[in-house]
């Protein structure tokens, strides 16, 4: 049992665009105060910062976005959750 408190259950996806500074920090704290498993959270950066996250379960995707192509490289990964009730 964790010794922090979870404040919500989060039943839909994740995806981190990018992971500098402010991805890097907040992940732990989703981690820890969501009722989130690590297969729900996707990663999607240019870099390899995020590539120990999959030691923890994250999905990581080193993909460069652009203009051109970041439709065709997020809709697969944020579309609408449907185990979500208070997403519909």
């Amino acid at each position: 049992m964790s010794q922090y408190p979870v404040h919500v259950a989060f039943p839909g996806r994740l995806v981190f665009v990018g992971f500098g500074s402010i991805g890097q920090g907040v992940l732990p704290l989703v981690l820890r105060h969501l009722a989130i498993k690590p297969d729900q959270i996707t990663i999607v950066s240019a870099d390899d910062l995020a590539r120990r996250s999959r030691r923890v379960g994250i999905r990581f995707i080193r993909h460069p976005l652009t203009r051109e192509n970041h439709k065709n490289v997020l809709d697969p990964l944020v579309g609408r959750a449907t185990s979500c009730s208070t997403c519909r």
